[in-house]
């Protein structure tokens, strides 16, 4: 019996496919607090929140990406993330989260339905904190 080290996975936009290929694992931030998948995981549909994806290619360097919001779909053998909105962490991903920060602040001020309203203000103070959190050198 064979120990499975790695899996597929994609990371899709409606624009483009981001990444397509095998890793060793990947960090997701889900509804309950970031989740590291690795080959063999059990099976997972769940959403994505904002933060950071992390990905362990199996041959390169470990990449880094923002996402807003999403849909994961996890099989002992892939994983694929579904995606409006992401950015290589880099220096210009603070530039993208401030849009999306100051976007979503006014279409609050526009809205008079309080769940929508509500939603959306954890939406921007997810983001703040994201946004926050980065340590770009």
């Amino acid at each position: 019996m064979s120990i499975v080290s790695s899996f597929y996975f994609e990371l899709v936009s409606p624009e483009r496919c981001i990444f397509s290929g095998d890793i060793k694992s990947i960090l997701l931030p889900l509804e309950d607090g970031y989740t590291t998948i690795l080959a063999g995981h059990s099976a997972i549909l769940s959403t994505i929140t904002p933060g950071i994806i992390t990905i362990e290619p199996v041959c390169g360097d470990i990449l880094r990406y923002i996402v807003f919001k999403g849909i994961v779909t996890v099989s002992s053998l892939n994983c694929i993330i579904l995606t409006d909105n992401v950015f290589l962490m880099d220096e210009f991903c603070v530039g993208a989260l401030n849009s999306r920060i100051s976007e979503t602040n006014d279409i609050i001020e526009n809205i008079c339905d309080f769940e929508r309203k509500y939603h959306l203000e954890q939406f921007v103070l997810d983001l703040s904190c994201l946004r926050n959190s980065l340590h770009l050198s």
